[in-house]
């Protein structure tokens, strides 16, 4: 089980309403397995978004059915009135049926349903998606797997392609790239101490027809057709077009996926459609698994960027999945903390001492530390106690055409305003009734 919209939802009310609906939906798992399931029935969360259930054949279809269906009645009380007309979050289940003669072996269950998972991303609608490690008693095609795909409203199943045809996202992706069917939008990275603007990261957003794919949803799509590089260079492409009144001194940050900082003649084109822009304003920025896939390569690549004045960041830094060694090597020019590490740390103190010791880490190889994913005034606060250099979340602008300006730590300021205005005035109002009382 597998929500889609979860990060634009996160976008757009924060990460904390985000974990609001997953535990809304554990509640649905938990409440139909209670109604419908047995007591050998066996619920995980795998974590994120991803849950998954051991349950028997006969009743894996009422189970997906009823948990599709509760999950649609109760999702649009998590939106504001206004954002209903929006394509809300919806709910994918993705039902692995073998058979008693042949079960799935237990190695071939992550692949298969990850491409399934990965297919339900392009449909529109809660659904679920059912796997038959066999073909059904007269399907066509008796050497292939059946698939079939349920989507609330309509009257019957769909039959879709095998779960490994690895081709099922060509159309989608040729379509995309050959009418820049993507736009860019640009989040500010600010001085703590300030709220300077010291520049801006280029996200990228994604219309399938009238459908948003979430980004990270659209990258994992097309490293499995096979277009990532055509992605990335799509949306370098787009970025450096729109990005071109960057101001004077700014950074532009950008986003590159190892396959493409591997391909050294890609990595020249991009650059050359530069424009007006100079090397020194540009930011690569790595996550922590590219670097894991191919170190080395990855550092020669990066090195040679950086002689040509770019500068480096590594993101999701504190996910665990990179050593303080490798990071040392690297020599990047910036650390962004990953968001899980910002996510309410002014009630963490563990957290906030990670930090502290990853600040000191940073400064010893001269790199200026990001924290991503501020999103509330107490955040804000404690990172800027703890002594992280540079802010970036909804604290102070969500995503926009180039280029937002600061302000969303002004709401705040202003709604605080207005309460000690309020409380001033009735205590005001109270003084005088007490007043009035005294002289009668």
């Amino acid at each position: 089980m597998d929500l889609r919209n979860l990060g634009a939802y996160n976008k757009l009310y924060g990460d904390a309403r985000g974990d609001e609906v997953i535990i809304e939906l554990s509640r649905i798992l938990k409440d139909t397995l209670k109604r419908q399931g047995s007591a050998d029935d066996f619920l995980g969360h795998l974590g994120g978004d991803d849950f998954i259930l051991v349950t028997s054949a006969k009743i894996s279809v009422p189970i997906a059915e009823r948990v599709v269906e509760r999950f649609d009645e109760v999702i649009p009380g998590f939106y504001h009135e206004k954002n209903r007309k929006q394509d809300l979050m919806t709910v994918s289940v993705v039902i692995m049926d073998g058979e008693r003669e042949r079960p799935i072996e237990v190695s071939r269950i992550g692949p298969i349903a990850g491409k399934l998972k990965g297919y339900t991303k392009t449909l529109s609608g809660s659904c679920y998606v059912k796997y038959h490690a066999r073909p059904e008693a007269g399907a066509p095609g008796s050497s292939s797997p059946s698939v079939k795909v349920r989507i609330p409203g309509q009257s019957r199943s769909v039959q879709v392609p095998a779960a490994d045809d690895s081709d099922k996202y060509a159309d989608f992706f040729g379509r995309l790239i050959q009418e820049r069917r993507i736009r860019t939008v640009y989040q500010p990275l600010v001085d703590m101490k300030d709220k300077a603007i010291i520049g801006y990261e280029a996200l990228t957003r994604s219309a399938a027809g009238d459908k948003e794919v979430e980004p990270s949803h659209l990258f994992e799509m097309a490293r499995d057709a096979g277009k990532i590089k055509e992605l990335d260079r799509l949306c370098v492409e787009c970025a450096l077009e729109t990005g071109q009144a960057l101001g004077p001194g700014k950074k532009l940050f950008l986003n590159l996926n190892h396959e493409t900082l591997l391909d050294t003649k890609l990595i020249k084109e991009l650059f050359h459609k530069k424009g007006r822009l100079d090397f020194k304003n540009f930011v690569i920025e790595v996550t922590e698994q590219s670097i894991l896939r191919s170190f080395d390569s990855i550092r020669e690549s990066l090195m040679e960027l950086k002689n040509q004045g770019v500068a480096v960041a590594i993101d999701d830094v504190g996910g665990g999945a990179v050593s303080l060694r490798d990071v040392t090597v690297l020599k990047p020019d910036y650390i962004k903390f990953d968001r899980s590490l910002v996510r309410q740390i002014d009630e963490d103190i563990p957290k906030q001492q990670i930090i502290l010791s990853m600040i000191l880490f940073a400064e010893g190889i001269q790199a200026t530390t990001v924290g991503e994913g501020i999103e509330t005034r107490k955040e804000y606060e404690a990172l800027k106690m703890c002594g992280i250099h540079l802010g970036q979340g909804y604290y102070f602008a969500k995503p926009g055409p180039a280029f937002p300006e600061v302000t969303g730590y002004l709401i705040d300021i202003i709604f605080r305003l207005l309460f000690v205005f309020f409380w001033g005035m009735m205590y005001t109002r109270s003084i005088s009734s007490l007043w009035d009382i005294k002289h009668c």
